[in-house]
């Protein structure tokens, strides 16, 4: 007898810890966008940081076919930077998708599964789009 209660509270911990554990950090969102104090134009997010052009954010948060997420900004030397969350937590911040987008303008972008093009106006006034494919690799900016 004791050894079947023994056996049944050791299931029911199991199935408790079990349900309380995430299967992944999908629930690591980027947070809320918070403007830099004094900046009028600076902004970041509340979870991940970052100092990026306001104008960026209306369409900057990917969420994958995975359930994680991705963030594209236009920072202030102008580059594209990025940071994605996985299982194994958080990315750094890193600018290399390359390009460099006006950040009076929007940096936007389209997905479908894991295929996704990101465009943005240059400083040369030209739209321009990177594209990356299924297998994660990017092509490069290119004039749109």
């Amino acid at each position: 007898m004791l050894r079947k209660l023994v056996a049944a509270a050791a299931l029911g911990l199991a199935l408790v810890a079990g349900a309380a554990a995430p299967a992944h950090a999908a629930g690591n969102p980027p947070g809320s966008i918070d403007q830099i104090s004094g900046s009028g134009y600076l902004y970041e997010y509340s979870n991940w940081g970052g100092i990026f052009f306001r104008t960026t954010l209306a369409d900057s948060r990917w969420i994958m076919p995975n359930d994680y997420y991705e963030v594209f900004v236009i920072g202030t030397d102008h580059k594209v930077w990025t940071k994605w969350s996985g299982s194994f937590g958080l990315s750094a911040w890193t600018d290399q998708l390359g390009g460099r987008c006006n950040g009076a303008r929007r940096l936007t972008y389209k997905a479908s599964g894991w295929n996704v093009t990101l465009r943005c106006t240059g400083m040369d006034g030209l739209y321009w789009i990177n594209k990356r494919n299924t297998a994660g690799a990017w092509t490069g900016w290119r004039p749109e």
